[in-house]
């Protein structure tokens, strides 16, 4: 049985920049739904990430799981602004 994955917007390098510079690096962040069951039953299996970056940056995206396991989505990739 796949356990449910609770999604976590793992924006790691956005976030430890974001004190280096003026202002908030990463805004307008949107995750739908908030849990994903990925068992290919058509109901919440996928979910759907939206984030605005105020200037270029290095992100990391992953989910976690119910027993806190991290399962990489995206690591260390390039984003332009916007």
């Amino acid at each position: 049985m796949l356990r449910r994955l609770f999604i976590i917007l793992g924006l790691l390098i956005p976030i430890a920049l974001a004190g280096c510079g003026s202002g908030r690096l990463l805004r307008d962040v949107e995750i739908r739904p908030a849990v994903i069951s990925p068992n290919a039953d058509g109901t919440d299996d996928v979910a759907e990430i939206k984030y605005t970056l105020t200037a270029q940056s290095t992100i990391d995206i992953y989910l976690q799981d119910a027993d806190g396991n991290r399962h990489d989505f995206r690591v260390a990739k390039r984003r332009s602004q916007g």
